[in-house]
């Protein structure tokens, strides 16, 4: 009765007509399908880092200000003992360690 092209196009149709329904059940309750981004909550010691790093984001070609602060930031989060300004090699990356 219908050629595999028709099959599709109804198929197709179908879950259009589904993701439609969906939408509008997630919408009725009144809370909005797309929130803004919840601002991070700065931590005590944290927000000068917060704002240097904010500031080297959006920077195309980055300053070498920036590199002790990306460093700083990456040896807190890896949760390295120290500070990035001891020792000589500051900038450098941690050594990885092999398997």
């Amino acid at each position: 009765m219908f050629d595999t092209t028709t099959w599709v196009r109804i198929g197709a149709g179908a879950f259009v007509l589904l993701a439609l329904g969906v939408a509008a059940v997630q919408t009725r309750d009144g809370e909005p399908v797309l929130t803004a981004p919840l601002a991070a909550a700065p931590t005590d010691n944290g927000a000068p880092l917060v704002a240097a790093l904010e500031r080297c984001q959006g920077s195309a070609a980055p300053p070498a200000t920036c590199e002790p602060v990306w460093a700083e930031n990456r040896r807190r989060f890896l949760g390295l003992p120290g500070s990035p300004t001891q020792g000589a090699a500051a900038n450098e990356p941690p050594a990885r360690v092999a398997p």
